[in-house]
């Protein structure tokens, strides 16, 4: 993973995350509260990394996203060049054009049909309307 961060001239540093998205959309970009852990490159002992795992000695499981979001935050703005942070958007991005492949195909009745962990996470978004809304457009292509 990392080596695609290379050639992408990411991994400017040792360690790149993305910043957490606001969990109700409110926050602006000037108001950061957080580095978002979904997905970490990073090159072996990575000496931000082994900071942050050191702060996990004072876990507290009551304070949502404590060491997850916002520790390796405040680290970041104590230890900036020890890594790289992309906006919220970046990661997203990455992701997508991993998964798109495996997206675009879908339709609502192959959702409601799947037996992947996805389609099933996501089935109870599929409603009727997706379904008219499938025939109208296979109808469409049909004729």
């Amino acid at each position: 993973m990392s080596s695609a961060f290379d050639r992408a001239g990411l991994m400017t540093q040792d360690v790149v995350l993305g910043m957490e998205a606001s969990p109700n959309g409110r926050r602006t970009v000037l108001e950061l509260g957080g580095l978002c852990d979904a997905v970490i490159a990073a090159r072996r002992e990575a000496p931000f990394l082994k900071r942050w795992l050191t702060t996990y000695e004072s876990f507290d499981s009551t304070v949502w996203a404590g060491h997850s979001v916002a520790k390796p935050w405040e680290l970041a703005l104590l230890y900036p060049r020890e890594l790289t942070v992309l906006g919220t958007r970046a990661i997203y991005h990455a992701w997508e054009s991993l998964a798109i492949k495996y997206l675009e195909p879908l339709t609502p009745s192959l959702v409601l049909k799947g037996e992947s962990s996805f389609t099933r996470m996501i089935r109870a978004f599929v409603g009727p309307e997706g379904l008219k809304v499938e025939k109208r457009l296979w109808e469409a292509q049909g004729s």
